[in-house]
């Protein structure tokens, strides 16, 4: 099929669209994970609001309940060795692929703090043992008693970080529920998720992330696909050419990028490039709208690229049909959730009513009433 020209502003509401920002609710917390291709997790609570972006009119007690006893969702370490919240059914196949990938990242920072070898060869059978004695522990809780047990570890620094990851990278551990604001716990993989779904190649695994990379970011191109995924052009290259029949060649500005949809099929094709409904959400930090994309030309003007980047952090930014225009905060007191939005673009239309509705969802995520205060042009 001829490859479609579609304008800037289109591919910029598609993706946001994509991404589940104009969607109606959807009670399923996995699916919303399912169809971002996970959401970035190394804020929780960022993670928790990322949901809530994407499924309007949940609480957080239903974001728990999903995460900490359904289980319907789990984080680990997995693309670009960043934290990611992904579907429970999906995490075994993610870590068998980018498990080694993350343990050979990280071996000399291991070896310069301690971690050799043949420490960690040491660790992973204590940190089972201590695990599977005690259920779950926070960070702190299993390196204590790693180290009572005769592991010769620091307990300051960076240290129990990269052990971590290094067990989570063997698939021993996952990140479990919180025990407090800010401080997950961690368990032991085989008890917390007793069978999961697993592809058995690096090929399926590239082709299942591309097919769900380009249905929840696209349109997009290969080399964005790429960055997101953490692999190589070549692998993203085959994994593209693979899924042709699944995927429509576009154009956005001079530049080739791919929709999901079926090019051979001019119903999904129509589907595909119909325009969105005008959308406007306040998304958290990290979320994975703001990492999704090796180009940011269509998410914002480059001057105002510090406005929401700040070296390997990105800013909570408020989205106008796909487009970021500003930043929000939000203070909680007992009663009240009051959202301050810093615009440093002036929208192309009117969007008080609708911030306001959005400030008022994210209130009531935690079960408080509004107040919005807006700056900016």
């Amino acid at each position: 099929m001829a490859t479609i020209r579609i304008e800037p502003a289109l591919a910029s509401a598609l993706r946001m669209a994509g991404q589940g920002f104009g969607a109606a609710a959807k009670p399923d917390v996995a699916a919303v994970a399912r169809e971002t291709g996970g959401l970035q997790a190394q804020n929780p609570g960022a993670a928790r609001l990322g949901i809530r972006a994407r499924a309007r009119g949940l609480r957080i007690e239903q974001v728990t309940q999903a995460y900490d006893l359904d289980r319907q969702v789990v984080t680990s370490w997995l693309m670009r060795g960043t934290l990611h919240m992904v579907p429970a059914e999906d995490l075994r196949w993610l870590v068998a692929f980018y498990g080694p990938v993350i343990a050979a990242k990280y071996r000399t920072r291991r070896q310069e703090l301690g971690l050799t070898e043949e420490v960690c060869a040491e660790a992973l059978p204590l940190i089972e043992e201590v695990l599977l004695d005690s259920g779950q522990l926070t960070k702190n809780e299993l390196v204590a008693r790693l180290v009572r047990n005769g592991l010769p570890i620091e307990q300051s620094g960076q240290a129990p970080v990269h052990l971590l990851v290094y067990a989570a990278s063997h698939a021993l551990i996952c990140r479990g529920p919180e025990a407090g604001p800010g401080d997950p716990t961690y368990v032991l993989l085989d008890q917390w998720i007793p069978a999961a779904r697993e592809l058995h190649s690096a090929e399926e695994v590239v082709l299942e992330q591309a097919r769900r990379y380009f249905g929840g970011f696209g349109p997009a191109s290969v080399a964005d696909f790429a960055t997101w995924a953490g692999i190589g052009l070549g692998p993203a290259r085959q994994a593209v050419g693979r899924l042709a029949p699944e995927l429509l060649p576009v154009e956005v500005g001079g530049a080739p990028m791919f929709l999901r949809a079926d090019p051979a099929d001019p119903g999904a094709v129509a589907a595909a490039l119909r325009r969105p409904a005008p959308a406007v959400r306040l998304i958290p930090v990290f979320d994975n709208y703001l990492f999704g994309y090796r180009d940011r030309a269509l998410l914002l003007e480059p001057a105002h690229l510090g406005e929401i980047y700040l070296g390997g952090v990105a800013r909570a930014a408020v989205v106008v049909d796909g487009r970021l225009v500003g930043t929000w905060t939000q203070k909680r007191t007992a009663k009240v959730g009051t959202v301050s939005v810093q615009l440093f673009e002036r929208p192309v239309r009117d969007i008080a009513a609708d911030l306001a509705a959005e400030a008022a969802d994210l209130a009531g995520f935690f079960g408080l009433d509004s107040a919005l205060t807006v700056a900016g042009p």
